[in-house]
């Protein structure tokens, strides 16, 4: 009976080891794609990935600007500061799953939700990442500021 514990715990370890590979693998190909995604509208600026990285921020930046509605509850607390959110790029440029990452609360944390999730209805989606040649799903993470108006 002894034996029969010990070899099968022999015998288990080598799936889990290879399992547990194979969803590293997996993860750093959805974090760390070779290509990166990029937000819309800087594909015609150059053939150089880093301009065009460049003229995405800038554009993602502006967008943000425009679009951002000052919660009333941080306004009325004199409320600032940074909301993290990580979200999904999907490997046809669509944003899922939004989540805080760093909290300031008072409405900003729902308002940086609702930004990142009204991307999915720009006229153009996402440029995908990728990772050896094929579209993925990867991991964004933004940072929003929230300063108060004068």
């Amino acid at each position: 009976m002894k034996w029969i514990i010990i070899l099968s715990t022999f015998l288990m370890m080598p799936l889990n080891a290879f399992c547990q590979i194979d969803m590293d693998q997996f993860i750093k190909k959805i974090q760390n794609a070779e290509e990166m995604p990029r937000f819309p509208g800087c594909e015609e600026v150059s053939t150089d990935i880093k301009e065009k990285d460049l003229c995405a921020r800038q554009k993602m930046q502006d967008y943000f600007n425009n679009k951002l509605k000052y919660p009333e509850q941080a306004l009325e607390n004199k409320v600032e500061g940074l909301v993290f959110v990580r979200f999904t790029v999907n490997e046809f440029g669509g944003i899922e799953d939004p989540m805080i990452m760093r909290s300031v609360g008072f409405g900003c944390d729902e308002e940086a939700i609702r930004l990142v999730e009204s991307m999915n209805e720009m006229e153009e989606s996402w440029i995908p990442g990728k990772q050896e040649g094929e579209l993925v799903k990867v991991f964004y993470d933004i940072s929003i500021y929230f300063t108060l108006p004068e």
